[in-house]
């Protein structure tokens, strides 16, 4: 340790101790010089005796700086002046090899951020590894829409029958999602959670000011108290210190603020800006899910063995009964994997893809050194011949290589930056808590804001940096390195030796093989998603906004007159909006395409069959006209049904063929077991996709709100198709709603067009991801061909205007060249095929409607590598045409 000290000692006081050498040394000459005056010689002997004494003082002073330890800093700071040197020597090829570089590094460095903050990270909460769901796997025949489903709801009365028997869970909480209207100087719409008040407990936190829920607060009559999130008080309350024990009114009800949240603090995002007390039972509440911590010191196999006890208890069944085969009924999931867990398989792929695109460009650059020390051979071998061993040339070409490399990872950081937004915002959609398939902030992919560079992200580029410099440095620095003379050298020089050359094929060979997977798995992707793109909906989305009127902010009492009410204030909002210049229709509907919240059915007769599950949507008179759904037989609602106590109704095609057997059901009446729904069938139209482009049309009832006026939510979405830009009639809208309740609040605005593209962020966003991945391939491919190439036709010079002065034609000195480029192509290519055919079966869960062996997109593919490969070839092969036989014969 002291030896290291003084080393570093001597490295910061290094000015100071070589001026003190210095001074030594010409003190040492003097005084010798000066006795030899006095001994009698003249000035010029005693100088010229005193230096030759005393040697080469390059040698002394070596050997001092061996004796302080710098030494090796010195030949370090020698290689680096030398590696600058080289790259300011060629410039060309040293924005090539960075740029080839950076590409590969930022593109690694982008996706290991990803990663990072997706998955290796943990959530930012105390002791997050303890924090689990309890998820079900439902088999298809037990399962409402007749297909195995996954689910981490949990009934009430389950969750308190868990929360009495689990003797491995130290706390367990209900939640659920809600947004509220709070009505200070302005009315606005927040997005909050109802929960247990252990929840709070269970994440080890304490408010920033006042407290956390009380136990006693789930139950009713004393849940009527909020916490507000630090950005709320902040940004509602101006960070008022006094709130504690205010009253604040949300949807109408006084709360009373007991306590402010710190500012870190999200869950279960940043979006979420206050918290309730969740009371049980909730009326019509099916199942919320579940949030559960281990207790201290057991482990997670040991609380999943004990819910699969409770699951099997729950359901009468002994540990003795049959288990079926497939996924355990209950699991458990830590936090983390249940929220990231989707995204996993998609993020090893893109690591897989950029780890190939790293690959491709260390093998590029790893041919421009090849190329470049062919070139450097005389030099080599005259280093050699002075003396330099193998190992400091080695190290020479390794210190080039590196710097190189630290080059590329600085312009990679760059690109990581850009990489990194691009890759933010194709994850971002529609800001909503209502769409499905989204978080709560509606990214397609979780955990996306906390996605950044950071300083473990700068040190894995570093890590990369210094591998890469030395995986692309090794095999040129290993060829010269094998050079032992200068006579071999001379022999080797202007020619590559036979087993370089081979290796340099065989590069090249996997480089394009890497490149084939690529672009197959993004060609994939994106047929997959212009399919996905293409599918027919069964309604119109240009040209339609739609938005949300909260049916709680209106003053209105609860129950069925709070209904009517809520239709009557929807129909005159629709009667005005008609009104409006340029609007075609508007209607309301309680169940939008791409929604969450859809009003489904199970178990009521329709026809001579009963139907397992569909979807019931509650729309007003102009709801087809302003979707663009096409009826195909019968009626629509009228304004003839409006006081006619009898009800009606419409089916689409998929209700009609699920319970009908596809005849006309028009004029049949349909009933509930329970008498909830009875009425006659006026109309049928077409099936529209509910969930999303890629799930098949659901049967579904529509009703009119005429004839039912049980409470179906928390308020009504609104359609109006318009014959302008529909973001224009927005400030017309607010002005109507304002103008009909001051208190109300247009929420959720987005043309459908918007809400479609929203619901395919997630392919979109895989497409275009494996697509630049590829690009990039593809490019360096295409350079890595034509460097080599082009090196092969400036190495065969002599030989080509050989064949030029006997007479070869143009045609053949092309089809020579392009024998050997297309020849290295088919064979990376035929072995990028057969590996794609065995890797894009994992790809399969990410495709839509595209098979992993799509025959169209390998055959498309392999055309398109094929031309771009004529095309890097044929350059090089129209250059060595024009070569002229003299100059090529005096051609060294």
């Amino acid at each position: 340790m002291t030896n290291i000290f003084r080393r570093v000692k001597a490295v910061l006081s290094r000015h100071r101790l070589e001026q003190d050498l210095q001074d030594e040394l010409n003190s040492h000459l003097k005084m010798d010089a000066q006795e030899r005056l006095e001994r009698g010689d003249t000035p010029q002997e005693a100088h010229m005796n005193a230096r030759h004494a005393l040697g080469s003082t390059l040698r002394t002073a070596e050997n001092v700086r061996e004796a302080w330890g710098t030494a090796g800093i010195d030949r370090l700071m020698q290689d680096l002046r030398y590696a600058f040197r080289q790259m300011k020597r060629s410039p060309p090829f040293t924005l090539a090899a960075i740029l080839t570089l950076g590409l590969g590094i930022g593109a690694n460095t982008a996706i290991f951020s990803v990663v990072n903050a997706i998955l290796l990270r943990p959530l930012p909460y105390k002791h997050s590894e303890r924090l689990v769901r309890i998820v079900e796997n439902i088999p298809a025949a037990e399962s409402f829409s007749g297909a195995a489903e996954r689910t981490t709801d949990m009934s009430p009365d389950s969750f308190q029958d868990w929360r009495s028997k689990t003797t491995t869970l130290s706390g367990m909480a209900m939640e659920r999602q809600i947004s509220k209207t709070l009505v200070a100087r302005d009315a606005v719409r927040l997005s909050g959670l109802q929960v247990s008040p252990a929840l709070f407990g269970m994440f080890e936190v304490q408010p920033a000011l006042g407290r956390v829920f009380a136990p006693d607060e789930e139950k009713p009559g004393l849940d009527r108290v909020v916490i507000l999130s630090f950005g709320t008080w902040q940004r509602v309350f101006g960070g008022d210190p006094q709130i504690l024990g205010k009253t604040v009114a949300l949807d109408n009800a006084p709360y009373t603020v007991v306590g402010i949240m710190p500012r870190e603090f999200a869950y279960p995002d940043s979006q979420t800006e206050f918290w309730l007390p969740l009371s049980l039972p909730v009326p019509g509440l099916l199942g919320l899910p579940v949030v559960a911590r281990l207790k201290d010191g057991v482990s997670l196999t040991t609380a999943a063995e004990e819910a699969a006890a409770i699951g099997r208890y729950m359901r009468g069944e002994s540990s003795a009964d049959p288990q079926p085969s497939g996924p355990p009924r209950i699991q458990l999931m830590t936090l983390k994997e249940e929220l990231v867990g989707r995204i996993r398989p998609a993020l090893v792929v893109f690591v897989i893809a950029v780890s190939f695109v790293l690959l491709i460009a260390c093998v590029n650059v790893a041919n421009l050194f090849l190329a470049r020390a062919a070139a450097r051979n005389r030099e080599i071998a005259i280093r050699m011949a002075l003396g330099a061993g193998r190992w400091r040339v080695l190290r020479q070409l390794l210190t080039e290589s590196c710097v190189l490399a630290l080059a590329g990872g600085i312009a990679g950081v760059g690109l990581a930056i850009a990489g990194t937004r691009f890759f933010v915002a194709l994850g971002q959609g529609l800001a909503r808590t209502d769409l499905v398939r989204f978080d709560l902030i509606g990214n397609a992919i979780p955990r996306l804001n906390e996605v950044a560079i950071d300083a473990s992200t700068l040190l894995f580029t570093l890590l990369l940096t210094v591998i890469t410099g030395i995986l692309f440095g090794l095999i040129p620095a290993f060829q010269i390195g094998r050079a032992t003379s200068i006579t071999r050298m001379d022999l080797q020089f202007g020619t590559t030796a036979v087993p370089m050359r081979v290796v340099r094929t065989a590069m090249l060979v996997g480089q394009i093989s890497l490149t084939m997977v690529l672009l197959i798995g993004a060609g994939l992707l994106i047929k997959s998603f212009m399919t996905l793109a293409n599918t027919s909906l069964g309604y119109d989305p240009s040209n339609v906004l739609t938005f949300k009127i909260p049916q709680p902010a209106l003053d209105y009492p609860q129950g069925e007159k709070a209904q009517k009410q809520q239709n009557a204030f929807a129909e005159e909002v629709a009667r005005r909006l008609q009104l409006l210049p340029g609007t075609q229709a508007a209607a309301f509907t309680n169940n939008l395409p791409m929604v969450q919240g859809c009003f489904t059915w199970g178990g009521f007769g329709l026809g001579d069959a009963t139907c397992k599950t569909g979807r019931m949507a509650v729309v007003s008179r102009d709801y087809f006209r302003a979707m663009g759904m096409r009826l195909i037989a019968g009626r629509g609602f009228a304004e003839q049904d409006r006081g006619n106590p009898q009800a009606v109704f419409l089916l689409n095609r998929a209700a009609v063929k699920a319970h009908f057997q596809g005849v006309n059901p028009v004029g049949k009446t349909v009933a509930d077991s329970q008498g909830f729904l009875h009425g006659e069938i006026v109309g049928v139209v077409d099936d529209t996709r509910q969930a999303g482009p890629d799930t098949e049309p659901m049967p579904q009832l529509f009703m009119d709100p005429e004839h039912f006026q049980a409470v179906y939510g928390e308020g009504y979405y609104f359609v109006v198709r318009t014959t302008k830009d529909p973001a224009a009639i927005l400030p017309s809208i607010r002005s109507i709603v304002h103008d009909l309740d001051p208190k109300a609040v247009v929420d959720n605005v987005a043309t459908m067009d918007q809400v479609i593209s929203n619901s395919i962020t997630t392919p979109r966003s895989y497409a275009a991801l494996l697509g630049t991945f590829a690009a990039a391939a593809l490019a360096l491919a295409t350079i890595g061909l034509y460097g080599l190439l082009s090196f092969f036709v400036k190495e065969r010079t002599q030989e080509i205007g050989i064949r030029v002065a006997i007479g070869a034609q143009t045609a053949d000195v092309i089809g020579l060249v392009l024998k050997h480029g297309l020849g290295m192509s088919i064979a990376g290519l035929a072995i990028g095929l057969a590996g794609s055919a065995i890797l894009m079966q994992y790809l399969q869960t990410m495709l839509f409607g595209v098979a992993a062996l799509d025959p169209v997109t390998f055959t498309a593919v392999s055309g398109l590598f094929l031309l771009v490969a004529f095309l890097a070839s044929y350059l090089p092969a129209r250059a060595a045409a024009t070569i002229d036989p003299l100059k090529a014969l005096r051609y060294e």
